[in-house]
């Protein structure tokens, strides 16, 4: 069948600045193409939200199985035959890569620990945590980075705990998941990238499976004893364990760490906003729920059409991949009024927006994110009353699956912003490109 992309639409998907021109790139296409084929990216983009929101609860038409394969399947055969891990690892159709029956059980053995009731003990700790963290800053008195100060480190530790990860492979992961970060970024994927993602998860994954085994022998209160009796009990193979710790490793903090910062940054680039967040906490939470609609950290949603079918008119062959645009149906006016404006006053709650995802692939981790970004945004606020943006102009990470900021400096003390600032940077190791997602 003959696919022909846009001209200009590919240009902007392709654009080093992409993502400072994002959502205009998306309101275009949700405009004219809201089920739009991109000869470049090689998927299908959704955008609206209506036709998003159908692809993500519709799992036998659209899998979570198989979109990631089909991008690694892009590499040249040999790089493909040199690789030892990557290819298994996102084939195997565990609990993120999984539908149907399968889904439901491995859903059903790990979800206990992530539950709001189970979570809800958590609180004293994290607001330590959070008190640890910003005490320094707070002495200083100097403008700092929010992003390594409070948004990197303190998920990291709190999902370290939950799982059960010691102290001292705390600097480990967060590697890990820039390897991730840096692979899934291109139009096609790099082979010198896929080989330092493959050393990277054979790694990872060796780390987890051994941890398994220990918690497995000697059970603690945590995450990955969940996972090891459940492998003892056979609800779950030990493949099925090393991929659901994986990916919570990654996941677990990366989510909260791009939200944290920015939350932040739209409520300090925002006064007024601002003031209503302060004013109780549940004016806090319904900021937290407009952040997840304005700037969600998750950008798209990767599946893959298990027959053909139409969406919206537009023929989808069976093994096509669909990026649904979190992002974009986010921004949708038929769904938002006014929808560029940030106002928490729209009172969203987690039922509102598409942040944490829809359908039987709803964030395992959302109650965590939603309960560590609160209490670390009570926390900033008290403590840095008067604190303003160094740079108003957000630097924003490149990895096209995520929205996140590289850095949020700001003046506890309250002095004048600089908008002179770039707005994108780019990871180390990763390109600029970005659109799209995973």
């Amino acid at each position: 069948m003959q696919r022909g992309g846009i001209p200009e639409i590919e240009e902007a998907l392709g654009a080093p600045d992409f993502q400072d021109h994002m959502h205009e790139v998306f309101a275009e296409l949700r405009e004219r193409a809201p089920v739009y084929w991109s000869p470049s990216l090689n998927y299908w983009l959704v955008t609206r939200f209506d036709l998003v929101e159908d692809v993500l609860r519709n799992p036998d038409d659209y899998s979570s199985h198989g979109a990631e394969g089909a991008y690694i399947r892009r590499l040249p055969p040999e790089v493909i035959e040199s690789l030892e891990i990557l290819p298994y690892h996102f084939g195997h159709p565990g609990l993120i890569h999984s539908d149907g029956t399968k889904h439901t059980a491995l859903r059903r053995a790990v979800n206990p620990p992530f539950t709001p009731a189970a979570l809800t003990p958590l609180a004293d700790d994290i607001s330590r945590e959070a008190a640890a963290l910003l005490e320094p800053a707070q002495r200083a008195g100097k403008p700092f980075d929010v992003v390594t100060t409070l948004a990197q480190p303190l998920p990291v530790k709190v999902i370290a705990g939950l799982l059960g990860v010691p102290a001292d492979a705390l600097d480990r992961f967060p590697g890990w998941s820039l390897q991730l970060a840096r692979f899934f970024t291109g139009p096609l994927p790099v082979p010198g990238i896929a080989r330092d993602l493959d050393n990277a998860l054979v790694e990872w994954r060796g780390f987890v499976g051994d941890l398994i085994d220990q918690r497995g022998a000697e059970p603690r209160d945590d995450f990955v004893s969940v996972v090891a009796r459940a492998i003892d009990t056979e609800r779950m193979t030990r493949q099925d364990g090393i991929a659901i710790v994986v990916h919570a490793l990654q996941a677990g903090h990366e989510t909260s760490t791009n939200l944290m910062a920015t939350c932040i940054y739209l409520l300090l680039a925002h006064p007024a906003q601002l003031e209503l967040a302060r004013s109780s906490p549940r004016s806090l939470e319904y900021a937290v729920e407009e952040v997840l609609r304005y700037e969600s950290p998750a950008l798209n949603g990767r599946r893959t059409a298990t027959r053909s079918l139409e969406l919206d008119d537009r023929p989808i062959e069976a093994g096509d991949t669909v990026v649904v645009n979190i992002a974009a149906a986010h921004r949708d006016p038929a769904q938002y009024p006014d929808p560029e404006r940030f106002d928490i006053t729209r009172r969203l709650t987690k039922a509102d927006h598409l942040g944490f995802g829809r359908g039987p692939h709803f964030c395992l981790g959302a109650s965590l994110a939603r309960l560590e970004v609160v209490i670390a945004l009570d926390e900033f606020l008290r403590r840095f009353p008067a604190a303003t943006l160094v740079n108003e102009t957000p630097r924003w990470k490149a990895p096209r699956d995520q929205r996140g900021l590289a850095e949020l400096r700001v003046e506890p003390n309250g002095t004048a912003t600089d908008s002179s600032c770039p707005n994108t940077v780019t990871e180390p190791g990763t390109t600029e490109w970005s659109a799209g997602g995973k």
